[in-house]
């Protein structure tokens, strides 16, 4: 009885795994935002057999974020990005606070749920954001293509300077950021966003045309690098970016 009770054990972890694996795999689909719907399914189905599950927990609030900041309805984005936090919140509590993947992603729900209540909460949230992803790189300052110092960067850079903004802290963070992950293009548009808002669009272009020649687009970890990198070949082409939609 006891060799039948660990098969069945075995077979039901391997079960399990295997939908956080189906999970991660629409996920890396999620240029179509029905495969992200397919992802949270499969991780909260391993959630509901796995209720302290720091894997799962991330992963949902990961998939929310996209999900929230792909929709158009405002309260429709507002509910994904409480669900983020919420679960983002659990994974912090349940990993001590160890895990940066969970630190990360509830930083990131945060600072679009405040984004969405208006500048005056996200200004006035900058505080409790930056320490977020503060922790974050603390942990592991290389999660996410230097994720964490790609975040503190736009923090810094868009908060006002009585709440705590600094655009020379913003430009060494983002720096810092192509110093650790040189072939993240994210990191470059950002950095490039910058240099624009400056009137600095041949420093911009410059930064451009030296990471387009040295970038290698095979290599790029995530949708979200194609799609920078996009964006930066149009500037070298029109010297501008894309309008957004």
């Amino acid at each position: 009885m006891k060799i039948v009770n660990i098969l069945l054990y075995l077979f039901f972890q391997v079960s399990f795994a295997n939908e956080i694996k189906i999970g991660d795999s629409f996920y890396k689909q999620r240029e179509k935002l029905s495969n992200v719907y397919l992802a949270l399914e499969n991780y909260e189905k391993f959630l509901t057999k796995n209720n302290n599950s720091i894997d799962a927990l991330w992963r949902i609030s990961m998939a929310h974020y996209y999900i929230g900041h792909v929709l158009k309805k405002s309260s429709n984005r507002e509910k994904h990005f409480r669900l983020g936090v919420k679960t983002g919140k659990k994974c912090a509590e349940l990993s001590k606070r160890q895990s940066v993947e969970c630190i990360f992603w509830l930083a990131t729900n945060t600072a679009l749920l405040n984004k969405e209540h208006g500048i005056l909460s996200l200004a006035f949230g900058i505080g409790h954001m930056i320490d977020l992803f503060e922790e974050a790189r603390k942990l592991n300052p290389d999660y996410a293509s230097a994720g964490p110092y790609r975040m503190l960067a736009l923090l810094y850079y868009k908060a006002p300077g009585f709440l705590g903004g600094d655009k020379k802290k913003a430009l060494s963070y983002i720096k810092q950021s192509i110093e650790k992950s040189p072939n993240e293009p994210l990191n470059v548009y950002f950095y490039m966003t910058f240099l624009l808002d400056k009137k600095k669009s041949d420093e911009a272009m410059k930064i451009a045309n030296d990471f387009s020649k040295k970038a290698n687009p095979k290599t790029f970890p995530f949708y979200e690098s194609h799609s920078a990198y996009r964006k930066i070949n149009y500037f070298i082409a029109h010297k501008s970016f894309p309008k957004t939609k």
